[in-house]
């Protein structure tokens, strides 16, 4: 990626040079001079239009105010400094935490987290451009990179809402970036190179602060460094630097929790004041048992795993293959790289039971569309190199012929993503049903005063924000199934027998716990938000007037 970050000349043949300098042989030769910024300002223009573009897309579904489920705890844990369920997601509380102090002059504490979704989305966009800019030197090719990101369903219904999984995917790219980065200077015998692979190993202990996933990335990364500079091996204050920057930024992170608890924050999942509840919330102990094994049905995983890479791409996602074996004989490091970090996400995704599994997918899609973007440029290569060993060509025609296929396969690449908006808009639009606003109102307008409203995951979070974060009905105490977990409340109907003779208690259950309510209490049905309804306990059956 000669005219970006150009090495210095060399007395040899143009491929020579670029077999030298890890490049393909169609990679346009470097230099030092003007030439070399152009294409580094041109590039960063695109990438910016490619984020921008990403960032418009969330504009245009963008949740207007507090959401159900996970996004509503995210939304509170941001602007209070609180910590959210397993593992805590520590990186992505400081980022909304700072979020919400500075976009507060454009809306409320939840828009702001939902806003900040479209702006950590517009940036993996941008990302995109810049690394697939880096890995083929076609700048025609990296910003359709960029744009595919835009406009892939899940990055634009996650650019709607505040989810931990867009920094995620930023972060995600911004790793491997750097690591190339790093990569392409080691080889060129840059000066001051090792920077980079230290910046990356910050982010990278970052992303492991937002989401487990990232863990995945690890073994490429091992695979990458050895292959691109064996002789780290002999330098072991650089690989203990890189050790002490990964631990020391995730260790830094995860202090948020203890922190949070220090500091009294008003909703803290779990116990992580405590050793036991520490671990217990950053490694997800929870959740052990979600996990299924992928040998168990080797067809069904390798049919999850297809789908979710076409889900994502569409027919580009057809190229995969192909594009992995062009990608592992072109840039064999770049494969090491990227390879293990696609088919373990993949893999885990595919029998991981106890999420939103579509938001796992992300990171690997924007991986495989790089695969795919540096196919592409290898075909323009290609093309460029067979004008170019005509006779009486000149370079300038050998250099549009390759140009013309690289706009050709850009075009290719865009549109079959951005025929399918239309048919994916159903997702992005399900962020609607998200929408708890009207639920938020109903419910303070019909509890009473002092009331306990006993209540599970889904319409407790948006009750946490109307109370904590807005200050709104502060006489309420929202008893969630963790809070019973938490402060050993024992059941539901063991809250409901302690809380009625004082306070008005109300019930949001699912039906079989509803039922099984019903044969001890007498419950009156007060309203119905979403799919489910609020009950009033009027008195337990039996019970002396």
């Amino acid at each position: 990626m000669s005219w970006i970050d150009p090495p210095p000349p060399r007395p040899a043949t143009a491929g020579a040079t670029a077999a030298a300098e890890g490049r393909s042989p169609g990679d346009r030769p470097g230099d030092t001079t003007r030439a070399g910024q152009q294409g580094w300002t041109t590039l960063a223009l695109l990438a910016v239009i490619a984020g921008v573009l990403a960032f418009a897309l969330g504009l245009t579904h963008l949740l207007p105010g507090v959401a159900y489920w996970d996004t509503g705890e995210m939304q509170t844990v941001g602007p209070v400094f609180g910590t959210a369920h397993p593992t805590g997601y520590p990186s992505y509380v400081v980022v909304g935490w700072l979020a919400s102090v500075l976009l507060q002059p454009l809306g409320s504490p939840a828009l702001a987290m939902n806003l900040l979704s479209a702006i950590l989305l517009g940036g993996a966009a941008a990302s995109t451009t810049l690394l697939a800019g880096r890995l083929t030197g076609r700048p025609i090719l990296a910003v359709a990179g960029g744009a595919v990101v835009a406009v892939m369903p899940e990055t634009r219904y996650l650019a709607t809402h505040a989810d931990p999984h867009a920094l995620h995917a930023l972060l995600v790219v911004v790793v491997v970036l750097l690591l190339v980065v790093w990569g392409d200077r080691r080889r060129a015998g840059r000066p001051r190179t090792d920077r980079w692979l230290v910046a990356a190993a910050i982010v990278y202990g970052f992303a492991l602060g937002n989401q487990a996933l990232a863990l995945f990335l690890a073994p490429g990364i091992a695979l990458y460094v050895l292959a691109t500079d064996p002789r780290i091996v002999l330098r072991p204050r650089m690989i203990l630097g890189c050790a002490a920057a990964v631990a020391g930024t995730t260790a830094a992170v995860y202090l948020q929790l203890p922190l949070a608890v220090l500091l009294g924050r008003p909703l803290i999942y779990g116990a992580p004041g405590t050793w036991d509840g520490f671990l217990y919330v950053v490694l997800g102990e929870q959740f052990r048992g979600s996990l299924g094994n992928p040998l168990a049905n080797p067809s069904t995983t390798l049919h999850a795993m297809a789908n979710a890479v076409s889900g994502e791409l569409g027919a580009v996602a057809l190229a995969t293959i192909p594009a992995a074996l062009v990608v592992a004989f072109r840039k064999p490091r770049y494969a090491l790289l990227t390879v293990p970090a696609v088919a373990i996400t993949l893999v885990f995704a595919a029998v991981y039971e106890n999420a939103e599994i579509a938001r796992y997918y992300v990171g690997p899609a924007i991986l495989v569309l790089t695969w795919i973007v540096v196919a592409a440029a290898w075909v323009a290569d290609l093309a460029e190199s067979a004008v170019r060993r005509a006779r009486a060509v000149d370079r300038s025609l050998a250099a549009a012929a390759g140009a013309a296929v690289s706009v050709t396969l850009a075009v290719a690449i865009v549109a079959f993503p951005v025929a399918r908006i239309p048919d994916t808009e159903g997702r992005v639009r399900y962020v609607e049903v998200l929408d708890a606003r009207s639920y938020v109102d109903e419910a303070f307008r019909a509890f009473a005063q002092d009331a306990t409203v006993v209540s599970w995951w889904s319409y407790s979070t948006p009750l946490w924000y109307g109370t904590i974060v807005e200050g709104r009905r502060p006489d309420l105490r929202v008893v969630d199934d963790r809070t019973r977990l938490d402060e050993g409340l024992g059941s539901v109907a063991d809250v409901i027998r302690a809380a009625l003779p004082t306070r008005p208690v109300y019930v949001i259950q699912g039906a079989v716990e509803i039922r099984k309510l019903q044969e001890g209490f007498v419950l009156e049905p007060v309203f119905a938000p979403a799919d489910t309804v609020v009950y009033r306990v009027v008195s337990e059956k039996g019970a002396a007037p």
